[in-house]
């Protein structure tokens, strides 16, 4: 089945002030009716080992129902929060998060070229909800739509997905007993593995025929403290999200990756950032030559998986005085290919925050400059130059203490033009009054075989 990101997102009408919004299939009349886990995949009426340990899925709606509100793209302009889902399970259940995922969408671009999906922005802590009952989830999971466009010509749309967590979780799913694409059949799409926050992936499956039975309730959120402003102010206790926003996929580089949030929590927010810098990730003689930098105060070892030419390996890289530095022979499929994707991951220590960078290794160097970073006047402006072969966008992400103390992000995009690219930006109040930490990314590009880099920044008012 076709993906259908780039044509929901305008189906659904910009919203102003509102209050809160029940989004979803309809979960009271319809039961689970198909027994798929994340060990498995579903199509033309085959189910198949998948060979992952998780997976994400969520519904786009029914197909040609422009503003059906059987999605879980959610409808309600932002800022606003997701306080809680109702979830309907079968016979069998497992450990499981709801996760937001973001797609954008040049609306300057009507042949489908101009969409960008998906991104993971944040998710839930785990749960395990009841088995062959309909339960309520309480969630604290902030959530920003931009229906209206920026600068870049882009808009915005995030979606509430579910993530089971093991093999054997199952997905709550409702299957219309057909997988064409006739109007009026449901078609959600999925991810193999699960998609993790930060994480840009191109890989979505088409799952025509299947509503994964869950129903989210949004508040919107004024001050942008990241509680609902109907049901969570002033209430302690809330369940929190965790994983804050990386930055949304680069055009024109078909396997560039954003980089990963950190964790939410108040502990992660009390630590150092990580600061990583990505100052060469290339691919030279069969071997993948990788120089990185973190704060001086990071311990310990980073976790590198590299994949090219269909082939995935994984190993380990010591932290050695905030430097990490490798060269790795290539497997056989991979030396044939002068380029692919590496994700490098820093799971923090007692003083420093976790974080993933994911992004192109290739020969070409994109020479990623940062010019101007500050806050003025509540907003953040960031530019610089990088290669003038390079294309698509410089993905800012401002980690940054919200006013819970918890740690928030703020996914953000710069357009390349002629070399440059810049930003401004508005800021949530708790970002303009403290500061944060950037990281700056470029995550390549494959047609010129241009490299991600990536630069770490902190700005303060």
């Amino acid at each position: 089945a076709a993906m259908l990101c780039g044509a929901a997102i305008s189906a659904l009408p910009a919203s102003g002030a509102h209050g809160a919004v029940t989004f979803g299939p309809d979960i009271a009349n319809l039961a689970p009716n198909f027994g798929l886990t994340c060990g498995q995949v579903a199509g033309l009426g085959v189910v198949a080992a998948s060979g992952t340990p998780s997976c994400t899925w969520y519904t786009g709606g029914r197909i040609g129902a422009l503003g059906d509100p059987q999605t879980h793209l959610i409808p309600a302009d932002g800022p606003g929060v997701v306080t809680s889902a109702r979830i309907r399970m079968g016979a069998t259940t497992g450990p499981m998060r709801f996760s937001i995922i973001q797609l954008l969408r040049d609306v300057t671009k009507t042949d489908g070229t101009g969409t960008f999906c998906c991104q993971g922005i944040s998710e839930s802590p785990i749960f395990t909800p009841p088995a062959n009952a309909i339960s309520t989830i309480p969630l604290r999971l902030p959530y920003v739509n931009r229906f209206t466009r920026d600068v870049n010509n882009l808009v915005a749309q995030q979606i509430l997905a579910l993530t089971p967590v093991t093999p054997q979780a199952q997905i709550p799913l409702f299957f219309t007993g057909s997988e064409d694409s006739a109007p009026g059949n449901f078609s959600s799409g999925a991810w193999y593995p699960g998609l993790a926050p930060g994480q840009n992936r191109v890989d979505q499956r088409g799952q025509t025929g299947f509503a994964v039975l869950f129903q989210g309730t949004v508040e919107p959120d004024a001050n942008g403290d990241g509680l609902g402003d109907e049901t969570q102010q002033g209430a302690a206790g809330n369940a929190g999200g965790s994983g804050g926003a990386g930055n949304s996929g680069g055009a024109g580089d078909s396997g560039g990756a954003g980089d990963a949030g950190s964790s939410g929590s108040a502990a992660e927010a009390a630590k150092t950032p990580a600061k990583v810098q990505v100052e060469r990730a290339g691919v030279s003689r069969g071997r993948l030559d990788v120089l990185a930098r973190l704060t001086k105060r990071a311990s310990g070892e980073v976790d590198v998986r590299y994949t090219s030419g269909g082939r995935t390996i994984t190993f380990s890289a010591p932290v050695q005085d905030g430097t990490v530095k490798f060269r790795r022979t290539l497997t056989g499929a991979q030396r044939r290919r002068s380029t692919g994707i590496v994700e490098i991951t820093y799971g923090g220590d007692d003083d420093v925050r976790k974080d993933t960078v994911r992004l192109r290794a290739a020969s070409g160097k994109a020479r990623l400059v940062r010019k101007v970073a500050e806050i003025k006047d509540g907003s953040l402006r960031v530019s610089g130059t990088i290669s003038s072969r390079a294309r698509g966008v410089v993905r800012v992400r401002m980690n940054y203490v919200a006013a819970d103390g918890t740690l928030a992000s703020l996914p953000l995009r710069a357009r390349i033009s002629s070399g440059r690219w810049s930003l401004t930006e508005k800021l949530p109040p708790a970002a303009a009054q403290g500061g944060g930490q950037l990281s700056i990314q470029f995550t390549g590009y494959e047609k010129a075989r241009i490299r991600g880099e990536q630069d770490a920044k902190e700005v303060r008012p």
